[in-house]
């Protein structure tokens, strides 16, 4: 089982898309809980997470303007999973997501028992990136390198990836063990 934690902050429009892709996982929403942690306290979003409708467990917490770190902390305090997932409020899921960390951390759990799971990242087309969107990101054709969000190119040799250096773990999409989060 995982706990996903998703901080926000005066995003309800996509954090509402961001819940919607994750209650069409395919795997049971039986093996995740979802915990939205609001760093507003913002009457708005709390109305939008304890009106939806999920197949998941949903919870939902404020955390007073401290910044997405402490609003992970805060999510991973009340977590029930020894996996944790963070996840952003602006990713919109594909259907695997959660099967894939989950799967990651069974299958190669000797390798990843004191890592992270880092998920891949790209712009949803329902958000029409831009050519700097696209540049940023270490997409854009032709032009491999220039990444400076997320370092794609960077961890990519070839086919094959590479291990994280320390202080590169991206918290839009990545999992890890309570144990060794706690740790750190």
């Amino acid at each position: 089982k995982i706990s996903i934690v998703i901080p926000t902050y005066q995003r309800q429009s996509i954090l509402r898309q961001s819940l919607a892709c994750l209650n069409r996982q395919s795997v049971s929403p039986d093996y995740y809980e979802v915990i939205v942690v609001d760093d507003e306290n913002s009457r708005n979003t709390e109305t939008l997470v304890n009106g939806l409708k999920t197949d998941y467990k949903l919870t939902y917490i404020t955390h007073d303007r401290h910044g997405p770190a402490a609003a992970r902390n805060a999510g991973v305090d009340i977590a029930k999973s020894d996996l944790i997932m963070f996840l952003g409020d602006d990713i919109l899921a594909s259907r695997d997501l959660v099967f894939q960390h989950l799967y990651s951390h069974q299958r190669y759990h000797d390798f990843v028992s004191q890592r992270i799971v880092q998920g891949y990242i790209e712009w949803a087309r329902e958000c029409q990136p831009s050519e700097f969107m696209l540049w940023i990101t270490d997409q854009l054709p032709g032009y491999k390198g220039a990444g400076l969000q997320f370092h794609w190119s960077v961890l990519r040799d070839g086919d094959n990836w590479k291990e994280f250096a320390d202080g590169w773990a991206l918290t839009s999409n990545m999992s890890i063990s309570k144990e060794v989060f706690l740790a750190e």
